[in-house]
Formats: structure tokens, sequence, C-alpha cells
């Protein structure tokens, strides 16, 4: 689990006088871009045929708050896996704490934990690609999974004000985020969310899949356009707003207390009606 930092000299992944090792980043090395550069690197970057064809696999990735370089560009993300495990520690960790972008594509198998934590507010991260993301965390800037990416994040975090969003408000995969945490900051995502947990910020879904159940204690959930129907709604406080649009909606079971809102027209069935906290909701 040898470290090899990126020195700058090219913008070509695999110029071996880019690395302090001498050689390209191979499996389980760390890789670190320091802030003793600011080159970017953009070319050579789909290393799906590392590693015999089973494709580079890094133990982690670390970009340094000082590095303003972009890794990668639209088209052209680098191609690799971050799952290595490190120590007792357990998964690896992609950290973007540059501000320029990293434009990376989980096309050659599962990734570990995504953290970003950058100050760069329009594309700081960029997700691409088909396979399984542990979690992604934005602790500040924006994190956008693209379009076209079609695996599946377990757990999305947005805390301390960070973004998470599509690169366009289109159908996404199934399942591309099962459990959405948000305590502040803005989340807004057009593929389905299994589950959300709202503890402050605000959250859009725009998706026009159905969403299983959005528990709410503080915040704003803004139930969009297209969802027609959500499964369970917690609603302990905060607000859910379903007056944005026309369309109409279903919420099978919603559990409120006299601290939540609910914002609603004619055009909101709710099939199950509860009171929680010995609070008359009618």
């Amino acid at each position: 689990m040898a470290t090899n930092y990126f020195l700058g000299r090219t913008t070509h992944w695999p110029d071996v006088a880019n690395w302090s090792l001498g050689i390209r980043p191979i499996d389980d090395h760390h890789v670190i871009v320091p802030d003793t550069t600011q080159t970017s690197l953009l070319t050579g970057l789909d290393r799906t045929g590392d590693s015999g064809g089973a494709g580079l696999d890094l133990s982690s990735f670390f970009v340094h708050e000082g590095y303003s370089g972009n890794i990668g560009s639209l088209g052209n993300p680098l191609k690799c896996r971050v799952s290595g495990l490190i120590g007792a520690i357990g998964r690896a960790f992609i950290t973007m704490r540059g501000s320029g972008s990293f434009y990376f594509d989980a096309s050659s198998g599962a990734s570990g934990n995504i953290i970003v934590n950058s100050r760069n507010v329009d594309d700081a991260f960029i997700l691409g690609g088909d396979q399984v993301a542990t979690a992604l965390s934005v602790v500040s800037g924006h994190a956008i999974i693209s379009a076209g990416y079609t695996g599946t994040i377990a757990n999305a975090f947005v805390t301390h004000g960070g973004q998470l969003s599509p690169a366009s408000l289109l159908d996404l995969s199934a399942n591309a985020i099962t459990t959405l945490h948000i305590t502040t900051g803005t989340a807004e995502y057009s593929g389905l969310i299994n589950n959300i947990h709202i503890h402050g910020g605000v959250v859009t879904a725009k998706q026009t899949s159905n969403v299983a159940y959005v528990y709410i204690s503080s915040g704003l959930y803004v139930y969009n356009a297209s969802p027609n129907l959500l499964g369970v709604l917690h609603l302990k406080g905060g607000t859910v707003d379903a007056t944005r649009t026309a369309t109409e909606k279903t919420i099978t079971a919603l559990y409120r207390s006299a601290a939540g809102t609910l914002l609603s027209t004619d055009r909101l069935t709710i099939t199950y009606d509860y009171k929680i906290f010995g609070v008359d909701t009618d």
C-alpha cells in the first residue's frame, strides 16, 4: 500500500515522470494529488485495462484542498476502482478537497466511500459509471450524479451546506440512492431514492419513481412534479410542500405531529392519516 504522489510534470496519467514512485499508480496504491502542483490530469485516464484487464484498483485517492486543477473532463473521466481495504478503517476513500473538478467513472467495479469537501460550488465531483459506491458524503461543495450513472449509492449524506444534484433533471436509474441523509444544505434528485431522512436543509424530489419512506424532523421536503406515490411520510417536524405542481399525488400512510407542517391541495390523496405523540391531526 505505497503512497504515490502526483508531481504534475504533464497532464498525462501514464507518464511515469508524473509520479513520485517513478511508476504510474498500480493496485493498492494510495494516490495523493498535493497542492505543490496545479497541473490538471486530463489524458490516459481510462484505467479499466490495467491489472490484466481487471481494472486499476486503488486503496485511496486524496485531492488536497490547495489543488485547483481538474482531474478528468466531461466525456473523459478517470475510470478505475478505489475499493481496497485500509487496515482497521475498512473500505477505501476518495476524498475531493480541491477547488477544481473531479470527473470519476465507477465502471470497473465497486468503489468505497466518496467524500466531497470542496470550495467548488458548481461542479466539485461528478460521478458516472455503472457500479456501486458504498457512500457519498457531501460536506461542502457541489457533487453531481450524472444522468448516465446507472450504479447504486448505498447512502448519500449532505451536511454543513453541501449540495447534491443530478447533472440534469432526467429520470436516472432505479435504486441510484438507497438512503439520503441531510442535515444542512440542499439536495435535488430525479432518480429513485428509496428512503429520505431530513434533519435540516432542503430536499427537492423531482424523480419520476415512487418514494418508499420519508422521515423529516426539520427542514423542507418539496414533494414535486412527477412522483405520484409516497409510501410512508413520517412528519415529526419541518415542512412538506406538495403544492408546487398540479399533478395528482398519493401518500399511503402519514404519521404527523403538531410540529410538522403539510402544505397540500385537493390533488393530494392521503390513504391513512395517523396522529403521533398524542396530537390529533384532524
